[in-house]
């Protein structure tokens, strides 16, 4: 049936009203803009315009909203440096700094950076509490060394560095290799509009959350995934992992999704097997050798300051670990009278641990049934969903960031093949 209206001008419609609705900054000309921006991407799309004018009013509507919600509070900011950003802005720019200067970022504390203007955080016991990242830094070392030369540039320009000016360029990235993924054109459309409007995550995004960050590294993945650059694909997958921890849960579907792919035809199954993983191995190799290259400088510039600020402190071993907070398990045995103290040490890994390789078992052998690159995806999104319920903290950004995955497996999921790769 002809559809008379497009299902993008609709997500387009409702979620950017959403977002808007979510700022706290948006003005009446914010809502105007978007008004005048909707009704121009509605004439367009229903007079099935060229497909130039549509890209343009797509790209002429996220401008107006996202785009201008992102020069206000960046400009308000640099004028004003008490407004509100998110503590991993700060911390961000806090450590790109040190390292500039040629110290380890996890080996210092973070008092008497801008951090610190912002010391407290709310938890769910009701109470405020000096903020821990204060005592450690949780990016993994990427995040920090492409921040660096963004440090430096706009530092020069303008006297001035937001965070979020990085998250804005990958985001732009991310955008446009995600608007090639699906085949049809009505998916590429709704697929953008979806993921730059999804107002699970664009309030976060704007606020200056990391999700963008890996995501936009994950979104290359599969995009050189689905263009078979198969080399390219586990540059972008080792850059992610060395980015943020959420991304070490895609690696076994990558393997896997090469593994399937690949169906090395043979009489002798145990044959096609080594051949295979041989084959996923070589084809992949950049995968752990650029991450190694990436993390173990630091690993051995300060082993134990690594460790507790990479694993410890999310896994509240330390006296200064984040707090039990979110919306996860550990929230519900807090609440329950199990837990005493947000700040008590529960080993939530005895149920992690096996619920995650029970789950890796199952979703992978699902995926060599069908094996795609949708599949793939919506595969990782349930299992790190499953994962960060309980775990320590289970924050609202999670859920925009499995919502994301949710929305590229849906819109990737008609144009799925069941081709196999060549071995070059």
């Amino acid at each position: 049936m002809k559809k008379i209206i497009s299902l993008d001008f609709i997500i387009i419609f409702i979620g950017g009203f959403l977002f808007l609705m979510s700022w706290p900054s948006a003005t009446i000309l914010h809502f105007l803009l978007f008004f005048c921006a909707s009704v121009f991407y509605f004439w367009v799309d229903y007079r099935r315009g060229s497909l130039f004018q549509k890209q343009l009013a797509l790209f002429i509507v996220i401008f107006v909203v996202l785009g201008t919600a992102f020069v206000t509070e960046i400009s308000a900011r640099r004028h004003d440096d008490s407004i509100f950003v998110h503590d991993n802005v700060l911390q961000v720019e806090s450590a790109a700094q040190i390292l500039w200067q040629g110290r380890n970022p996890y080996a210092e504390n973070y008092f008497g950076t801008e951090l610190e203007k912002f010391s407290y955080i709310s938890t769910v016991s009701g109470q405020l509490m000096l903020n821990p990242a204060l005592f450690h830094c949780i990016k993994l070392p990427f995040h920090l060394l492409f921040s660096v030369p963004f440090y430096l540039l706009f530092n020069n320009l303008w006297q001035f560095f937001d965070e979020r000016l990085v998250y804005l360029i990958l985001f732009i990235i991310s955008l446009f290799a995600l608007y090639q993924l699906p085949k049809r054109t009505e998916s590429k459309f709704a697929l953008a509009a979806a993921y730059a409007f999804n107002p699970l995550f664009s309030r976060f995004f704007l606020e200056g959350r990391d999700d963008v960050f890996v995501l936009a590294w994950l979104i290359l993945t599969f995009y050189l995934l689905q263009k078979e650059k198969l080399f390219w694909s586990a540059v972008a997958l080792a850059i992610a992992c060395a980015s943020k921890h959420s991304a070490w849960f895609f690696v076994p579907f990558y393997y896997a999704y090469l593994y399937f792919k690949l169906g090395a035809k043979t009489s002798e199954p145990m044959l096609g097997f080594c051949r295979r993983i041989k084959t996923v191995l070589r084809l992949a190799w950049p995968l752990p050798v650029l991450f190694i290259l990436i993390i173990m400088p630091f690993v051995v510039w300060d082993p134990l300051a690594f460790f507790q600020d990479i694993y410890a402190y999310p896994a509240g071993t330390l006296s200064t670990s984040f707090p039990i907070n979110g919306y996860g398990w550990s929230v519900v045995l807090y609440e329950l009278g199990l837990v005493k103290n947000i700040t008590d040490y529960v080993p939530l890994w005895l149920v992690q641990i096996p619920i995650t390789i029970a789950l890796y078992y199952f979703l992978i052998k699902n995926q060599r049934r069908r094996n795609s690159l949708a599949y793939s995806i919506l595969d990782y999104a349930v299992l790190i969903f499953v994962y960060w319920f309980f775990s320590r903290f289970f924050h609202d950004n999670y859920v925009g960031f499995v919502s994301q995955l949710f929305i590229i497996a849906y819109f990737l999921a008609d144009d799925s093949t069941g081709g196999k790769l060549s071995y070059v």
